[in-house]
C-alpha cells in the first residue's frame, strides 16, 4: 500500500490514513460515527430536552414517514379485505396501526439517535479537551 498521509479531520485530530482506502474500512480501522447535527445545533437541541427531541425528531421526522410506507405496503398486503383504496384508508384499523407504527418506531429510533448523538458529542468534547490540554 502507498505511503500514508497525515491530514486534519474537522480541525480536531491529525491522523494517518493509507492513500487507497477511499473512505472504506481497512484492517485495524474503526468506523467514525457521524452526527446529524453540528456541535452548536446539538447543544441547542439538547437544552430543549429529550421529550421534545423524541416528539419532533423521533415521532414526526422518523416515525411518520415510516408509518406512511407501512400503510402503503399494508394496502398491497391486506387491501383485498376492503372494497377500494378509499375504504382501506378510511378504516379505523388503518389509522390505529398508522399512529401505533409512527409512535413506536419514532420513539425507539429517536432514543437511539439521542444516545448516539450524546456519545459522539461527549467523545468530541473529550478529544477537544485533550488537544487543548485542559
Amino acid at each position: 500500500m502507498p505511503v500514508a498521509r497525515t491530514y486534519v479531520r474537522k480541525g480536531l485530530v491529525a491522523r494517518k490514513e493509507p492513500l487507497l482506502t477511499c473512505g472504506l474500512l481497512t484492517r485495524g480501522s474503526r468506523p467514525r460515527p457521524n452526527m446529524k447535527y453540528s456541535d452548536a445545533d446539538w447543544i441547542v437541541k439538547r437544552t430543549k430536552g429529550l421529550g421534545r427531541f423524541l416528539l419532533f425528531d423521533g415521532i414526526l421526522m422518523t416515525g411518520g414517514p415510516f408509518a406512511v410506507v407501512l400503510q402503503i405496503v399494508g394496502y398491497f398486503l391486506f387491501g383485498s379485505q376492503y372494497e377500494s383504496f378509499g375504504a382501506y384508508f378510511s378504516a379505523s384499523k388503518t389509522w390505529t396501526t398508522f399512529f401505533f407504527h409512527a409512535t413506536l418506531f419514532g420513539l425507539i429510533m429517536g432514543f437511539i439517535n439521542w444516545r448516539r448523538n450524546e456519545k459522539i458529542h461527549s467523545n468530541a468534547a473529550a478529544e477537544n479537551s485533550m488537544i487543548e490540554g485542559d
